[in-house]
């Protein structure tokens, strides 16, 4: 079934020639000084003239499930390894939130022609029968090699693409994910998924399908787990023109984003807000602690959607995370292709809502009350700009404003929202937060003298990048100092063992890490510290030591384990291609063998 059915039917010029003609004025903005807590904005375009709007209208809409497509499973970087697993826990312990994703090691990692073919070309097919009212079915054909090949603009007659392509499917297929979420589906009903998946299997061409068919082209046979939930999880709409235009990082920039911009425009707010810790955590980006590598990161990120108009500005505010690492809250401004999206996507919404959300950025009072609930609301119940205030907290809120500014207001919801689980206390509107005033205030005036005291230590001749480079040069050697303290540990407890193998190559991993670290230490302080390089060692002795314990475990208990985890792999063992199985099959023993020895993973995701 075509798609042209979704199209607005008007035939309008290229997104990437728009973007292209406007890409050197898009960046002619300013930028403010830096300094703690200041707001940077990045300026884009002047608004578009009347008769450019047209073209800002989506061309080709497409519409991806909201529930898998949350959560990061590529490594969009260019260079180095991206370990992705995000953990949450609540106050009481319990785990809130799991995903990990692990990869194949016959096929690598899933990377950036992966990412494509899953957001371009599968997304498209499965989009089809969402768009028909039509159940997804189990087997979906993609097209052949040459086919793909076109649709993502490689050359077809290339025998080297198409192997590509197929690596990137088999990767794609090989990535393992461990998750435990909850999810609203699409009669409003909490459900939860805790299950260990792959999303699909790959057959190819003249291969056996599921039902005994011969396969004509390349198709994808779906999970079960992944299945249930694309049968019954929301969908949400993309400009499917727009989302092709962008390069990857880009791309999946505006998957992220663009729920939280069309829930702003929704509720009436002049922008949409995201912490840089949560964007790495969704993206699988390397995150930075330092301005500098920050800023180049992000605003390479951001280009493309300023140059196309679909933001007008971006702020980013420099904050603290609930570890007390350094963090920016990132504020993105819709822009003309923005609204132009929300008002093709939600026809039968009031043009009230846009109008509320053009005539501020926000410097008003009203506006900085309305985001101080909105932050309270998605600190405490992960609503965010979907909650409608209610006046009573409009009005709380504005009072906290007037009295201490906006800065130290939003100090004390913080505060509010760590002390609360303390006491079992639920807060469930922003009133509850005043509970709280006076002792956040006391915190908070504690916290500014530490600073201050903090920073009459640094001597004037040391700008910020020099300090920032060192902080993050003494962070990294701690955390080598705690690995290896842990890893002398685990290699005491199992001294009397036996396990000579294990015991050398905890003392090769231990050697390792302290040469790493004395060269850190030792470093040119002028110089960041080359994080690739860094993950590159720590994953080798990882390696050794994953190698090791197997050399040194049992073949019974061996056998053992790997009965278990065939037990719990079992109902997706007829759908996994043998090599796949075979290597999923052994990473859960791996992970139940580190557990048992209490062996840390030597890797900068896991340290940090």
């Amino acid at each position: 079934m075509p798609l042209d059915s979704t199209t607005t039917g008007v035939c309008l010029p290229s997104v990437g020639r728009i973007m292209k003609r406007n890409n050197s004025s898009a960046m002619k903005g300013t930028t403010t000084p830096r300094s703690a807590g200041s707001a940077i904005a990045t300026l884009a375009s002047p608004s578009p003239a009347e008769d450019d709007k047209a073209m800002l209208i989506p061309l080709e809409v497409i519409r991806i499930e909201n529930v898998i497509s949350k959560f990061p499973v590529h490594n969009l970087a260019k260079t180095g390894r991206v370990n992705i697993r995000l953990n949450r826990k609540r106050a009481d312990g319990e785990v809130e939130l799991r995903w990990e994703v692990s990869y194949n090691e016959k096929y690598g990692e899933a990377k950036q022609l992966a990412y494509q073919i899953d957001t371009l070309i599968i997304a498209k097919r499965l989009h089809v029968y969402f768009e028909a009212n039509k159940p997804i079915p189990e087997i979906i054909p993609i097209g052949s090699l040459y086919q793909i090949c076109q649709e993502l603009g490689m050359n077809p007659q290339s025998g080297k693409n198409k192997n590509n392509i197929k690596r990137a499917l088999a990767q794609n297929a090989g990535a393992f994910i461990d998750a435990h979420i909850s999810f609203k589906d699409r009669n409003g009903e909490e459900r939860r998924l805790s299950a260990q998946f792959t999303r699909y299997a790959v057959v190819q061409r003249d291969q056996k399908l599921p039902d005994g068919r011969k396969a004509d082209q390349v198709y994808i046979v779906l999970q079960p787990v992944y299945l249930e939930v694309l049968n019954s999880a929301r969908w949400r709409p993309l400009d499917f023109t727009y989302l092709k235009e962008l390069p990857p990082a880009s791309q999946r920039c505006y998957e992220i984003i663009s729920t939280r911009i069309f829930a702003a425009l929704k509720y009436g707010h002049p922008r949409a807000e995201l912490t840089y810790s949560d964007y790495c955590l969704y993206s699988a980006q390397m995150r930075h602690e330092k301005y500098k590598p920050f800023r180049a990161q992000m605003d390479h990120v951001h280009k493309p959607h300023l140059s196309s108009r679909y933001l007008t500005k971006v702020e980013y505010q420099e904050t603290l995370d609930e570890e007390g690492k350094t963090d920016w809250i990132i504020s993105y401004y819709p822009g003309p292709k923005a609204r132009a999206e929300f008002s093709h996507f939600n026809p039968r919404l009031n043009d009230a809502a846009l109008a509320k959300s053009t005539g501020s950025d926000g410097a008003g009072k009203s506006d900085e009350s309305r985001d101080l609930v909105a932050y309270f609301h998605r600190l405490v119940h992960k609503a965010g700009h979907e909650h409608e205030p209610m006046k009573r907290e409009l009005e709380q809120a504005s009072r906290l404003i007037d009295l201490y500014g906006a800065d130290v207001a939003r100090y004390i919801v913080e505060f509010a929202h760590k002390e609360a689980p303390k006491t079992k206390f639920e807060m469930q509107v922003f009133g509850a937060v005043l509970v709280y005033e006076k002792r956040a205030l006391a915190s908070y005036e504690r916290r500014k003298k530490s600073r201050a005291e903090s920073q009459t230590t640094t001597t004037q001749r040391e700008n910020e990048t020099d300090a920032q480079s060192l902080s993050e040069a003494k962070r990294i050697a701690s955390l080598l100092t705690e690995a290896i303290e842990r890893l002398r540990q685990a290699a005491a407890n199992i001294s009397a063992s036996g396990m000579s193998a294990l015991l050398d190559a905890c003392s090769a991993a231990e050697w390792d890490l302290g040469d790493l670290r004395d060269r850190i230490a030792t470093a040119d302080k002028d110089l960041p510290v080359d994080l690739t390089a860094v993950e590159d060692r720590l994953v080798a002795a990882e390696d050794r030591i994953t190698e090791a314990l197997w050399q040194s475990t049992s073949s019974d208990e061996l056998e053992k384990m790997s009965k278990a985890a065939g037990a719990e792999l079992q109902r997706y063992k007829a759908s996994m291609e043998p090599e796949v199985y075979k290597d999923i099959l052994r990473r859960h023993v791996t992970t139940r063998l580190r557990e048992q020895y209490a062996m840390p993973c030597l890797s900068l995701f896991y340290l940090w």
